[in-house]
């Protein structure tokens, strides 16, 4: 007898856990009990029945006592602990619902039903913790329920989890690669634990399921500026405004990233636009002039700093930038005069110290004292020792002054002249970038002689990169040999051209033709080639020129008076500048030069010390030419801006 009651519980416990409804399960343990001690179970069926009549006719309160009389006699009657689970619950019994719960799962652990109610009644009261456990027991049974991992990523979000809440909704996703609205709370996890690239991922895919959602572009605009991917940040601004054209913030954003990443130009239609919409917006006003300024368009940047000019006169910012466009346009007089307001408002601004500083060091009164030395293989020694001084009125004009003594010596004829002379030069500067130069001199030699000169120079520069000067020169000469008895007059054009075609790459041009009063005539063309090779510390570039002359008689400036008609000079060469400590650089260089089939070596030395930032002072010294022609340089020179 015993071994087959033994049998029976086995077979009644597998029938338990393989059941998948709980009612036949508690059925089949009723019947099988009832069948072997009728007796003792026909009060159950009675008691069942009667509360289930109960139940029917709403009578809920007298069915829970039947079920709590059962379960005293029965406590492993799963029916009875099912119902009244239920039966609590209807009747706002939450404490007694948990335990009856509590019972159902213990005596059906896979009853899932069950465990769903226990969970939200654990919800409910407040015991957040049990109802994740439960939720993890539940999907070790049932792995793809979607309701409940939604379930258990929010449980584990509002119980400090993130980790957990993460692989939740990664799991979610997973199942459901549709699923935005829990992307986008996946995409918040991952930027809280600064898992910003997997972020960027997430609000992608959203942005891509839902193209027409404004506000997560704008997420994921702004976590790309964050995570420094400004050129996809760019794009995502760009798409929402062909959506939105009027979306102020948009516009702002956008514009703000095309000035920070050298797309000004962009960045000026769009400044403009919003300050349109916004007219009395200085913030709006001050960025569009920025972005002409930095695309090199300040023309345009002068209205509307003068517009906030208008509303704010001390505004020490809007100062600033109309100093900088004045005085980078030539107009530094003026810019003086704004960054003198703003050392009144801000004695100590950087900005206003720097750009007072390069005025006074490009416009202060400048004196030159010089000691220049050349002589050549004409046995021919010119020394000059000249004292200037350059005075910049305004931005319209600027005036030199020159007094100097002059030391010819002519070996071959034995004689030497010294003389005094004055030079006065004026620079018109009409528009721009566009100077007219016009000097006037004279040199007064011992014979009591007295040669003058004269010159018209017109100088432009194009864009900043290429600059020309044409000029017409005419003066008289008592230098040279024929020069010593006879006076020589001497006038003609020359043109020059500096073109800095690339950051290191530059070329050079030079034309000259004069014409002498006894009938001779010179011709010069020159072509120059700068190429830099190392720009900072030391900086090094190679050149490299061709020089051709056409002459049989030379008088101007005492180069010499007999050279093989048709010179042709070419050279190839490098020079290495680098500073030393802050008030020295030294400059070397090297040139290979030929001149009818005969090569030679030329060296060029400069020295310049700078005792402070508004003077130096100058050693150089300079070999050029071959066995045909050759001549040296050596200068002195100091000078001071006041």
């Amino acid at each position: 007898m015993r071994y087959f009651l033994n049998s029976l519980a086995i077979f009644v416990m597998i029938a338990i856990f393989l059941c998948p409804l709980a009612r036949a399960q508690e059925y089949m343990l009723v019947c099988s009990q009832e069948a072997f001690f009728p007796a003792q179970y026909q009060d159950l069926k009675k008691q069942l029945a009667l509360a289930d009549s109960l139940i029917a006719e709403n009578e809920q309160k007298e069915a829970i006592a039947i079920y709590e009389q059962i379960i005293k006699k029965h406590p492993q009657h799963l029916h009875s602990w099912q119902q009244l689970a239920k039966l609590y619950s209807w009747n706002e019994m939450p404490d007694s619902a948990i335990k009856a719960y509590e019972k159902v799962v213990e005596l059906n652990p896979v009853d899932l039903d069950a465990k769903k109610r226990l969970a939200q009644f654990y919800l409910w009261n407040d015991r957040q913790q049990d109802a994740i456990g439960l939720y993890e027991e539940i999907l070790s049974l049932d792995s793809q329920n979607l309701e409940i991992h939604r379930k258990l990523a929010q449980l584990y979000s509002w119980n400090s989890m993130p980790q957990n809440a993460i692989e939740e909704y990664e799991q979610i996703v997973k199942l459901d690669s549709m699923d935005t609205g829990t992307m986008k709370m996946l995409a918040d996890h991952y930027f809280w634990m600064d898992r910003a690239e997997d972020g960027i991922r997430m609000l992608k895919k959203i942005v891509e399921l839902e193209p027409d959602s404004l506000q997560y572009r704008k997420k994921l605009a702004q976590a790309l500026i964050w995570n420094d991917q400004p050129q996809q940040a760019i794009e995502q601004y760009e798409k929402i405004l062909q959506m939105e054209p009027n979306d102020t913030l948009t516009l702002k954003s956008l514009a703000q990233q095309y000035l920070w990443n050298n797309q000004p130009q962009k960045a000026a239609p769009l400044w403009q636009k919003l300050m349109e919409m916004f007219p009395d917006s200085i913030n709006f006003k001050m960025n569009l002039a920025n972005s002409y300024l930095w695309s090199n368009q300040s023309s345009k940047a002068r209205k509307p700093l003068l517009e906030i000019l208008q509303q704010q006169p001390l505004n020490k910012d809007v100062l600033l930038s109309l100093a900088e466009i004045e005085r980078w346009s030539g107009k530094w007089d003026i810019a003086k005069k704004r960054l003198e307001k703003v050392k009144y408002i801000d004695p100590h601004n950087e900005r206003m110290l720097k750009l007072l500083k390069e005025i006074r060091q490009n416009y202060g009164t400048f004196v030159l004292a010089k000691y220049t030395r050349l002589s050549d293989s004409n046995l021919i020694t010119r020394e000059t020792f000249p004292l200037s001084a350059a005075c910049f009125y305004n931005h319209f004009w600027d005036f030199n002054y020159q007094a100097a003594q002059y030391r010819v010596t002519d070996s071959k004829v034995d004689s030497a002249l010294i003389g005094y002379g004055m030079l006065v030069s004026a620079n018109f500067h009409p528009f721009p970038n566009t100077t007219i130069t016009l000097g006037l001199g004279a040199i007064d030699y011992s014979s009591n002689w007295t040669p003058w000169q004269a010159k018209l120079q017109l100088t432009r520069t194009w864009r900043g990169k290429l600059t020309t000067k044409l000029s017409f020169e005419r003066q008289e000469t008592q230098e040279g040999v024929r020069a010593l008895t006879e006076k020589i007059v001497l006038q003609g054009l020359s043109a020059e051209m500096y073109w800095q075609i690339l950051t290191k790459l530059a070329l050079a041009g030079n034309y000259q033709l004069f014409k002498y009063s006894d009938d001779n005539q010179k011709l010069t063309l020159t072509g120059a080639t700068y190429w830099t090779i190392h720009q900072n510390r030391p900086n090094v570039y190679l050149y490299s020129y061709y020089l051709y002359e056409n002459f049989e008689k030379i008088y101007l400036s005492s180069l010499p008076y007999w050279t093989p008609d048709q010179l042709v000079t070419k050279s190839i060469g490098f020079a290495m500048k680098h500073p030393f400590f802050k008030f020295m650089s030294l400059e070397l260089g090297y040139g290979l030069t030929r001149q009818q089939g005969i090569n030679s070596n030329n060296y060029n030395a400069n020295l310049v010390l700078s005792f402070t930032d508004f003077d130096k002072l100058v050693f150089s010294y300079q070999k050029l030419g071959s066995k045909i022609y050759h001549s040296e340089y050596l200068t002195i020179s100091f000078g001071h801006r006041f």
